[in-house]
């Protein structure tokens, strides 16, 4: 005989099997269409002559979460592009279960690269780490979290390394527009152009962003009137410390222009960490008339413009600038 208290239990207990199963059933078929999607964004690739072979697909993590894992991944670049070899023992890209939305992808083991002469590149680092965002079938959001990051060659000697870098990217303060975020700690690359450097960092805000996609030249961002808001580009040593700022667009040659803002505390100390070994006339002289500028102060705040090319103080030109834009 079926009490009423049975009833209930049975009830529950059938309904929390039902669940399980439907749960499940979720799980497997959504862990298939997660392995097709991969495969054919390979083969996507492949289309495009960037050849990615895999050794191991598997889909893992049941009930939580979804656990994407390649291993054995060789990615090799056409010629065009390098034809670089690119080797990833593991690569791995998971969701919990009920937010596919937000992906974390991860590389935890040490990457290999190789170029078309057979020079070899081992990365390594503590963590590196990405975490994304898809709304609409697109990225709104992007961070990087690299912790002790270094690209060696053959000899395991470091030649790029920082202590610490990580990176964002957010929605800006318009439709079409982006913020930018990055710092990297103690960085250290060859021909650093200041010595004992302890911090860079960078954040700005990127208009008309969506001109930028898929335009390598840059034509498209300069017809829709795109244009930087740099916040802060600054650069630290333990003696010293410079720190940018403007809003730039790009000039019917090509080249930035804008009003530069630049604040620096000990300029004396900052412009003797500089490595002036590769610097031309050009720049020699300018430094020469930014040093008599500063006059020696502990902290000063200067004003500037980009304009033809340049870097100008008042009418005189102290320092070029790069291209940006080749002119059609």
């Amino acid at each position: 005989m079926i009490t009423s208290s049975n009833l209930k239990y049975w009830l529950l207990f059938g309904s929390l099997f039902v669940f399980v199963v439907l749960w499940t059933v979720y799980w497997f078929i959504a862990a298939n269409w997660i392995t097709g999607k991969a495969q054919a964004k390979i083969e996507r690739y492949r289309t495009q002559n960037i050849q990615i072979e895999t050794q191991k697909m598997n889909v893992s993590g049941w009930p939580y979460r979804f656990a994407l894992t390649l291993e054995g991944t060789q990615i090799t670049l056409p010629p065009e592009q390098g034809g670089a070899q690119v080797f990833v023992p593991v690569f791995r890209l998971h969701a919990m279960a009920w937010k596919l939305s937000h992906l974390i992808a991860e590389l935890p083991e040490d990457i290999r690269i190789r170029n078309q002469t057979d020079q070899e590149w081992t990365y390594h680092s503590t963590r590196t780490r990405a975490s994304i965002k898809i709304t609409k079938a697109k990225i709104s959001r992007f961070s990087l979290e690299m912790i002790a990051p270094q690209l060696s060659d053959s000899s395991d000697q470091p030649i790029y390394s920082a202590q610490n870098l990580d990176a964002h990217l957010r929605p800006g303060t318009d439709p079409d527009s982006r913020k930018l975020y990055a710092r990297a700690e103690r960085p250290n690359w060859p021909d650093m152009p200041l010595r004992d450097l302890q911090q860079i960092e960078l954040q700005g805000e990127v208009f008309s962003w969506s001109a930028l996609r898929g335009e390598p030249d840059l034509a498209a961002f300069r017809a829709a009137s795109g244009h930087l808001v740099l916040e802060r580009a600054y650069a630290r040593t333990e003696q010293a410390s410079i720190n940018l700022s403007g809003t730039f667009h790009l000039d019917k040659n090509g080249y930035a222009a804008g009003p530069l803002k630049i604040k620096m505390q000990r300029p004396a100390d900052l412009i003797a960490a500089l490595d002036q070994s590769r610097f031309n006339f050009e720049k020699k002289k300018g430094l020469g008339i930014f040093s008599v500028l500063t006059g020696g102060v502990d902290e000063t705040e200067l004003s500037f413009r980009l304009k033809k090319g340049g870097i100008y103080s008042g009418p005189f030109r102290l320092v070029s600038t790069p291209l940006l834009l080749s002119s059609p």
